[in-house]
């Protein structure tokens, strides 16, 4: 899964990353402010597989309630260590 996540994201020499890289050689020659939103578009899709790889394989590492909400720990108090004169 993670092999087919890479391939997917553009990783090097995959077939999608070949594209990418034709996409950024004409774009650049020729469109400069749009190779700028291709770019983040790329980036952006490469950020999000890495986050659902790590959903999918490690699951919700942080406890939450219904809401979607983190909850704290029960006894979360501040108790200082040592006494100020």
């Amino acid at each position: 899964f993670f092999i087919g996540v890479l391939f997917v994201s553009g990783f090097t020499l995959t077939p999608a990353f070949i594209g990418e890289d034709l996409l950024f050689h004409y774009g650049s020659e020729h469109f400069g402010a749009e190779t700028f939103f291709l770019t983040s578009a790329f980036m952006l899709n490469g950020v999000t597989m890495m986050r659902m790889y790590n959903q999918l394989t490690f699951g919700n590492l942080q406890p939450r309630d219904d809401a979607g909400i983190i909850e704290e720990p029960a006894n979360f108090s501040f108790q200082p260590t040592m006494e100020v004169s």
